[in-house]
């Protein structure tokens, strides 16, 4: 879906937040492109697919930026349910098959695509009995190639993804009628 929508103005731009939620009203689909707080450009992509809808943000970093959030600690709070680890192989191929040619995503230094991120999130969760239909997925920090991202679950409808250090990367929170885990974790 965000394929018809990709531009080489995004280039180097990062998507920090996906949300798919009941379409409750019609959305104005596409790119659209807005300022937000501290003068940050960014994208925000909307698309409608049967009763539900995709909205993404994508934000140009800046020099300097960094995520700022209460929920930055370091201080785990569960036991890791899976470790998620990309190869540049794996990213290769998601980039090839989905078209993403995000200069971020390929080279040295590169980071993980969050659509590759959130459909492994999709494998992981219904292999534990959990539904991804009304979600968020906001992204605090970058996750580089074979970088470990260890999942835990704060909550029945929570998660975070910590890197080695112990620092969030991810936040997914559920929403909507996600049926809890078999194992009730």
């Amino acid at each position: 879906m965000l394929r018809k929508d990709q531009t080489p103005e995004l280039d180097g731009f990062f998507i920090v937040k996906l949300q798919v939620c009941r379409r409750l009203v019609q959305p104005i689909e596409g790119l659209h492109w807005r300022r937000f707080p501290g003068v940050q450009r960014g994208a925000v992509i909307t698309h409608a697919f049967g009763d539900r809808q995709l909205h993404a943000v994508l934000l140009q970093p800046q020099a300097g930026f960094r995520t700022k959030t209460e929920s930055s600690e370091t201080t785990p709070s569960g036991l890791p349910v899976a470790t998620i680890r990309f190869s540049a192989v794996q990213v290769e191929n998601f980039i090839r098959e989905s078209g993403d040619g995000n200069p971020n995503h390929q080279g040295e230094g590169a980071v993980v695509p969050g659509l590759l991120m959130a459909s492994a999130l999709e494998e992981i969760l219904a292999k534990n009995g959990q539904v991804l239909d009304e979600f968020e997925l906001r992204f605090l920090e970058g996750v580089a190639l074979s970088q470990a991202v260890f999942l835990v679950r704060e909550n029945s409808n929570r998660w975070v993804g910590r890197n080695e250090a112990g620092r969030r990367v991810f936040e997914l929170s559920l929403s909507g009628d996600s049926p809890p885990s078999a194992s009730g974790a």
